[in-house]
């Protein structure tokens, strides 16, 4: 491996990184062929040396750690973390109503649940929209068909969830998996989010938010092990180019990276599993289904605790219900009509004889 890193460090300078890798001589080198040389201010040490540290002494190779670091150009964002901690926090720290929260004659402390028409699912619930995932459906329906019978689960359950993840693959997020995971993991040093933070007033709301940030990033650093992995088995991808939702999910049916490596099929047997593509994110789709108990008696119960394990929301359940049985309606219409119109055996001998 020909290999050379200078590293220059001094307060308040610039600290120049030149990193060398030869691609066919780094045993995973996540497709790196080419040098570069970047100039990073001090703050890259302060921000990313922890976490580099950490992955290294996981088992990664260092050069090529640092290279994906330095190269992808990578840039420390705290709002991630910061406006969810934010909100969890003035929520825990939220004054309680006199009568603890119980409306006259109410004996559990739940919002009411509004309709879906009212709720962030409204979008998909639009006539267009719905028709737009038939018509869908009916194009893919080869791929739509051999998931459901290798897995079970029903074309509408499939495609109401990707209408919802991605629509049906058209907004794939406009992050990077790698910056959001490794910025959120870097708030492991709680002191690098704690001037973004406007909820920590007091001691026990900073105590708060420091237990729930050291949980939060280390889920984090466990979801930016798995991409790397997931590149690594996907023939070397470059994972700081893999885009993503906020909080790191890809593909077209949203996978978190450790659902990717758990679940994810390569449908077409191409030898990578590309969640980018239908071929392999309608498979891995329903295997996530079946694997979490889907099977073709599921009560509706049993049916709503494993859609709620895709997504932990009462009401994203309801909106995936809700867009299947329109699916499911509109697919049956469309062979109702289609048999009405059909000629009957009499009058197809008829017309065969004129």
């Amino acid at each position: 491996m020909n290999r050379g890193c200078l590293f220059h460090a001094g307060r308040g300078l610039a600290v120049a990184i030149t990193v060398w890798l030869i691609a066919l001589s780094i045993p995973f080198g996540f497709g790196v062929s080419r040098c570069w040389a970047l100039s990073q201010s001090e703050d890259f040490d302060v921000v990313w040396n922890d976490l580099v540290d950490r992955l290294v002494q996981d088992g990664w190779d260092k050069g090529i750690i640092e290279s994906l670091f330095v190269r992808s150009g990578i840039v420390f964002d705290p709002k991630i973390m910061a406006e969810k901690v934010d909100a969890l926090t003035e929520r825990r720290f939220a004054p309680r109503p006199a009568n603890g929260g119980k409306s006259s004659g109410s004996t559990v402390n739940e919002p009411a649940v509004p309709p879906l028409e009212q709720s962030g699912y409204r979008y998909y619930l639009k006539p267009w929209v719905i028709a737009w995932a038939r018509t869908y459906t009916q194009k893919n329906n080869e791929l739509f068909e051999k998931a459901h019978e290798a897995y079970g689960v029903p074309t509408e359950f499939q495609a109401a969830i990707l209408l919802v993840e991605s629509k049906l693959g058209s907004t794939l997020g406009n992050r990077k998996a790698f910056e959001v995971l490794s910025s959120m993991a870097a708030t492991a040093n709680f002191e690098l989010l704690a001037p973004h933070l406007q909820s920590i007033s007091t001691a026990k709301r900073r105590q708060y938010a420091q237990e729930y940030v050291a949980k939060r990033s280390q889920w984090a650093y466990s979801e930016l092990a798995a991409l790397l992995h997931y590149a690594q088995a996907n023939k070397n991808q470059d994972p700081t180019t893999i885009p993503s939702s906020i909080y790191g999910a890809i593909g077209i049916c949203q996978f978190l990276p450790s659902n990717a490596l758990h679940y994810g099929v390569d449908g077409n047997g191409d030898g990578r599993i590309d969640l980018f593509t239908l071929d392999d994110a309608i498979p891995s789709l329903a295997n996530y289904l079946k694997e979490h108990g889907w099977r073709s008696d599921l009560t509706e119960e049993e049916r709503d605790k494993i859609l709620y394990a895709y997504n932990h929301s009462t009401t994203y359940v309801r909106a995936i219900s809700t867009i299947a049985s329109q699916l499911k309606s509109l697919s049956e219409s469309a062979n109702s009509a289609a048999a009405t119109s059909a000629p009957s055996g009499a009058a197809r001998a008829v017309l065969s004889r004129n």
